[in-house]
């Protein structure tokens, strides 16, 4: 078997080494690299492909692989696939859903405590030589209610965790049933509008996809509480961030934790960069960017490398096929 990993972000392929047969090969090029630069050769007979997140695999990239059977991609998200282009060449497209779980959930968190404690603001007066021990809009975080849109595996895990720390917890998510709400002691609200009425502070879980790209919009910005709190840790795109930087600006947002972009990185294009560079101390320590790293821990990336490859490696070697989403 030979595997090609096109946009690898490690040095080496141990781990990837470390799941496969002997004899089986691995072609890895940098993420820095461009596709173009990976040869014909390889791409003509890799059997399987290990994907980050770097390239798009729609008709140009995917007729390319002509002896390509599995593409896994490194990650949950699989936004940047044709899936039907790619079943239509018999190509099968699989995740890795299961992995980051904690990480995930604990920047979520992390983010949600740091907006809501002002630790930017107090940061970054200090940094000035000054010692402000007071300010505006900080509240108990144990009793305020948090809206997690999307209660999958991650949505869920945030969810228990935050009804643990004495806070009220709900959530939207059409796709799940009411046994989510018992595992989670939680209740489901019927609609987005709803959520968005009633919580302080709401994290967003759920996949994008053509029904929730730019599921939170400009539309939404009156619904909003005053001095609530967004958290994305999902994808960019599902929130939109004009109606973002509208909001900050306008001080109807208290906070807006970002871990994911609609554009990565960051752009120059993007109505959030005028924020970021505000001269305005209270305006800019509301927003809080991490540039895509809530997955990460050691522990995650080796679970995510190692999973990846068997997958890629029971399919060849014994047809067993996991996380098949096309």
């Amino acid at each position: 078997m030979k595997i090609l990993i096109p946009d690898h972000l490690y040095p080496d392929c141990k781990i990837e080494y470390e799941n496969v047969e002997d004899g089986d090969k691995i072609v890895a090029y940098s993420s820095k690299c461009d596709f173009e630069e990976i040869s014909n050769e390889v791409l003509n007979t890799a059997d399987a492909i290990l994907a980050w997140d770097k390239y798009i695999y729609n008709k140009e990239i995917l007729d390319q692989l002509k002896n390509c059977k599995i593409i896994v991609r490194i990650g949950a998200g699989v936004d940047n696939f044709d899936l039907e282009y790619a079943k239509h060449l018999n190509i099968k497209i699989c995740n890795t859903p299961s992995y980051g779980i904690d990480e995930v959930t604990e920047h979520a968190m992390a983010m949600a405590f740091a907006l809501s404690r002002r630790l930017m603001y107090f940061h970054k007066t200090v940094s000035e030589g000054n010692w402000l021990r007071t300010a505006l809009n900080i509240n108990r975080i144990r009793g305020k209610t948090f809206g997690v849109v999307g209660c999958g595996k991650i949505g869920s895990a945030f969810a228990i965790r935050m009804r643990s720390m004495g806070c009220k917890v709900i959530f939207y998510d059409p796709y799940v049933d009411s046994r989510v709400s018992k595992i989670t002691s939680c209740e489901q609200v019927n609609s987005l509008v709803d959520l968005i009425n009633i919580s302080d502070v709401i994290s967003i879980h759920t996949p994008l996809s053509p029904t929730t790209k730019n599921l939170i919009n400009k539309d939404h910005l009156s619904e909003f509480k005053k001095g609530s709190i967004i958290i994305n840790t999902a994808r960019g795109g599902i929130v939109n961030e004009q109606m973002l930087a509208i909001g900050l600006k306008q001080n109807l947002f208290s906070g807006v934790g970002l871990d994911v972009l609609s554009t990565e990185p960051l752009s120059r294009e993007n109505p959030l960069i005028e924020i970021l560079h505000s001269e305005d101390i209270e305006v800019k320590s509301k927003l809080l960017i991490t540039p895509h790293v809530a997955y990460y821990s050691k522990q995650s990336v080796e679970e995510l490398r190692t999973t990846s490859t068997k997958t890629a490696s029971l399919f060849i070697h014994q047809g067993v096929l996991l996380n098949c989403v096309n």
